[in-house]
């Protein structure tokens, strides 16, 4: 399946870590595209430092929700054809059935 992870970050990045690695512990060869949406450089430098493997994607400034949502969905989608998007206070337990069945449209969880 031909699939990547988007997160939604700004600032917090303790919290950020803890949805990280909970896509991390799914052991999925998935890319993650981490979107530090304005964020303070100091927290950006911390998430880049802890995890370095991961694909950074910097906006400066803040686009808002909706604007650093699209911009890591824009990213994503050059290279795959399902992304599953995150915001940074989540964590997932289980990965879901990719796509959904009968879905043939974008899914935001």
């Amino acid at each position: 399946m031909n699939f990547s992870f988007v997160v939604l970050t700004y600032n917090h990045p303790e919290i950020s870590t803890q949805c990280i690695q909970s896509l991390i512990r799914l052991k999925s060869s998935a890319p993650i595209f981490i979107v530090h949406n304005g964020s303070d450089p100091k927290h950006t430098k911390t998430l880049i430092e802890k995890f370095p493997q991961l694909n950074h994607l910097e906006l400066s400034p803040n686009q808002g929700y909706s604007g650093g949502a699209n911009f890591g969905l824009r990213q994503a989608f050059k290279h795959f054809d399902h992304v599953l998007f995150l915001t940074n206070d989540t964590e997932i337990l289980q990965l879901p059935l990719f796509p959904p069945s009968g879905f043939n449209a974008i899914t935001i969880l």
